[in-house]
């Protein structure tokens, strides 16, 4: 796996357009008030990384996951009767269906938000991903789940975000699922696209969905 390196900037304009002022400070205008409070806990992009202790990635996971995206166009959106084989961070998730409409077979794309991680955060102080922390949960999530990985898991990019994606087989369902894994620092997604049978309509529903997506 690569990993993938995002740089952020920041900057300022004063609200008086030229960096001055008409006003008198509070010392010239002779109040003497208390000078403002200076924060105390240095934003995280600011913030002094420690070495790398683990398999940690110099890449930032966001704060959150909550998704938006379009439905894609060939998938009707259909909660009832559906439901996770295995959940992968605790019973804490919202999750939402969109059924292939030419269907003959079960071709779904799911969309499952984990609003906490039940084993805890995934990245350090600096909100860089601990990739063998990832691993060892999907590799519980395997045995749980009965599943098989077949491809991957392969480091990405999705909605400018790390995710780890792979395709597993569930044996006793007969079906097979491209798995993102996209971590933010308190909650997680995870988005399926499943197929029995129509594995490129499936995967074209899936790249549209996450052409789509953004986090927030």
């Amino acid at each position: 796996m690569s990993a993938m390196v995002m740089l952020t900037g920041c900057g300022t304009t004063p609200a008086g357009g030229d960096g001055s002022s008409s006003s008198p400070s509070a010392d010239e205008a002779g109040g003497g008030g208390a000078p403002p409070e200076r924060p105390t806990e240095l934003p995280t992009d600011l913030r002094e990384c420690p070495p790398d202790e683990k398999d940690v990635v110099d890449v930032r996971v966001p704060v959150s996951v909550r998704p938006r995206y379009d439905v894609p166009a060939g998938f009707r959106t259909e909660d009832a009767g559906l439901a996770q084989i295995a959940t992968a961070e605790g019973e804490h998730y919202e999750a939402t269906y969109h059924l292939y409409e030419q269907r003959d077979a079960v071709e779904v794309l799911a969309v499952v938000h984990y609003l906490h991680l039940a084993g805890g955060p995934v990245a350090d102080e600096c909100r860089r991903l601990d990739v063998d922390e990832v691993l060892e949960r999907l590799a519980d999530h395997d045995v749980r789940s009965g599943s098989r990985v077949t491809l991957g898991p392969d480091l990405v990019e999705v909605a400018g975000a790390p995710a780890l994606v792979e395709e597993r087989t569930y044996p006793e369902v007969g079906i097979t699922v491209r798995h993102y894994w996209i971590y933010g620092t308190g909650d997680m997604l995870n988005i399926q696209c499943q197929w029995t049978g129509h594995r490129a309509e499936v995967l074209a529903g899936c790249d549209a969905l996450l052409a789509s997506l953004t986090l927030s």
